[in-house]
C-alpha cells in the first residue's frame, strides 16, 4: 500500500465526515461516555500531575467527550494528534485555556508518529485504530513512543457486543447511513493477541458504553433534530448505567474494548 496516497484518502475521508457530522458533547449518552473515560484514566493513571499524555484523536475535542480537556484539568503535560485538518482545526477553536492549563495540539498520523522513542508517560487511543487497516502499525507506534513503564490505554469496538453493535454499524454502512467510514471490531482475544505481538503487558480489561447501540444513535439523532425529547432518551439510559456502574459482568460488555497496557 502506497503510504502518502492512503493518508490522503483518510484525511479526505475525515475532512468530509468532520463537515458532515456536527457536535455532540452536551448529549446524554456523551455525558455517559464522558463519565466512564474520566473513571477509567483515573483509575489507572490517577496522578495525572505533569504526566507527558498523548491522545491519538481529536474527534472528542470537536465533536464528543472532550477528555483530553478534562486530562489538562487534572495537570497533564498532554499533546493531542489528529490526522484531518479540519477536526484539528474545530478542537483548536474549542480548546479552552484556564490557568494556563490547554493542550499543545497538532496534525498528525497515529501510524507514523512524529516523536521520539520513549517519550509519552501514558498515551490514550480510544476508537482511533480500528478506523485504518494498518491497526498493527499504529499499536507498534503507540508502543515506541511509550516510555518503559508507561501505561496506554486502547479502545476498539467489540466483536462481542451485547447489543450487536458491529452488525448494526454494518447495516448502516450499507445503506449509506454510518459516518464513521471503515472500522474493525475486535474480541478480546484478538486485541490480547496483538498487544502481546507488539511488546505490551496487559494490566487490566474494561469496556465503555454499555448500551444498545440504537439507543446511542437515537439519543444522538434526538440531540441534533428533537431535543425536547431528551428527557426520554435519558429515562431509557438509567436501566443500562445502573447496571454498568454495579454489576462487574456489565463493566466488560461494553461497545469498546478498553484494555490498559505497559510497556
Amino acid at each position: 500500500m502506497n503510504y502518502t496516497s492512503n493518508v490522503q484518502d483518510v484525511r479526505a475521508f475525515w475532512e468530509r465526515a468532520a463537515r458532515k457530522v456536527k457536535a455532540y458533547h452536551s448529549a446524554p449518552s456523551t455525558k455517559i461516555y464522558f463519565d466512564q473515560e474520566k473513571a477509567l484514566i483515573a483509575e489507572f493513571c490517577p496522578f495525572l500531575e505533569n504526566v507527558l499524555f498523548l491522545k491519538t484523536d481529536l474527534w472528542n475535542e470537536a465533536k464528543n467527550t472532550r477528555i483530553l480537556w478534562w486530562v489538562c484539568s487534572k495537570g497533564a503535560r498532554a499533546v493531542g494528534i489528529d490526522i484531518s485538518s479540519e477536526v484539528f482545526e474545530e478542537a483548536r477553536s474549542k480548546c479552552p485555556e484556564k490557568n494556563g492549563l490547554f493542550p499543545w495540539l497538532m496534525m498528525a498520523d497515529v501510524r507514523l508518529l512524529p516523536f521520539l522513542d520513549n517519550t509519552f508517560d501514558a498515551v490514550y487511543s480510544m476508537g482511533t485504530i480500528e478506523h485504518f487497516a494498518e491497526t498493527e502499525q499504529a499499536l507498534a507506534e503507540i508502543y515506541r513512543v511509550l516510555k518503559p513503564g508507561g501505561k496506554a490505554i486502547v479502545g476498539v469496538p467489540n466483536l462481542h457486543d451485547f447489543f450487536l453493535r458491529p452488525l448494526q454499524v454494518f447495516l448502516f454502512k450499507s445503506l449509506g447511513l454510518y459516518s464513521f467510514g471503515y472500522e474493525k471490531s475486535f474480541s478480546r482475544s484478538q486485541l490480547s493477541q496483538l498487544a502481546k505481538k507488539h511488546g505490551f503487558k496487559i494490566l487490566a480489561e474494561r469496556s465503555l458504553l454499555f448500551m444498545p447501540g440504537f439507543l446511542r444513535m437515537l439519543d444522538l439523532f434526538i440531540y441534533q433534530h428533537a431535543p425536547f425529547l431528551l428527557p426520554l432518551t435519558k429515562i431509557l439510559l438509567k436501566p443500562f448505567v445502573f447496571l454498568y456502574n454495579r454489576i462487574e459482568f456489565f463493566r466488560r460488555r461494553g461497545y469498546l474494548l478498553a484494555f490498559v497496557l505497559l510497556k
